[in-house]
């Protein structure tokens, strides 16, 4: 079955926003390395790329194996069945250092909206909350709205993760000079300064 894309709607109390450059990081993301959201594992390394922690859990919760078919897999949780897909790669070992890097780097994860502390506290009530360390999300999303910075990087903490977005970069390995093209000019139209490197 096929579904239409704009057929999925969004929620309109996403607590996520992310800026342009948050957007046009996490384009580049997808384009480079594909989801990094799921279960990553680098054949030619021999390494987990991304989800060392989900594999962790997996693993405590009683899981021993991976199913695998060619690039794709499953790992399945030995008390609810859910399966969690994994996804085989075959990179160098640079390309598995950025990807890795990427996958949890809060830049390009965007930032928690106003409504969010207001969802959190209408959920407050519900099995799982504590366990899920949302109480302490509330109140370092309460901390920001009044200027404190959690984090302890400075002072102000809404204004400064602004400036650190402003100023930091992000250095992509293209595979051929079409590709390095295309990424530089998608990122001159979102606004980004750019440069090839080579």
């Amino acid at each position: 079955m096929r579904v239409p894309l704009d057929a999925l709607a969004p929620d309109p109390r996403n607590p996520r926003k992310m800026t342009d450059a948050a957007r046009a990081g996490l384009g580049v993301s997808l384009e480079t390395f594909g989801d990094l959201s799921g279960i990553v594992f680098n054949d030619r390394t021999g390494q987990i790329v991304g989800a060392h922690q989900r594999l962790e859990r997996l693993r405590s919760a009683g899981a021993i194996e991976v199913v695998r078919t060619g690039s794709e897999g499953y790992v399945e949780h030995p008390k609810t069945g859910e399966r969690f897909r994994v996804r085989f790669v075959d990179w160098d070992e640079t390309k598995q250092r950025m990807a890795n890097l990427v996958a949890n780097n809060p830049h390009i994860g965007g930032d928690f909206t106003e409504d969010a502390v207001a969802q959190l506290k209408e959920l407050e009530d519900v099995e799982g909350f504590a366990e899920l360390e949302l109480g302490a999300l509330t109140k370092e999303l309460a901390a920001l709205g009044d200027g404190a910075n959690p984090t302890g990087d400075g002072e102000g903490g809404e204004d400064q993760s602004a400036e650190l977005r402003e100023n930091f970069q992000i250095v992509v390995t293209c595979v051929d000079e079409a590709h390095q093209s295309t990424l530089l000019e998608r990122f001159t139209e979102e606004g980004l300064k750019c440069r090839a490197l080579i």
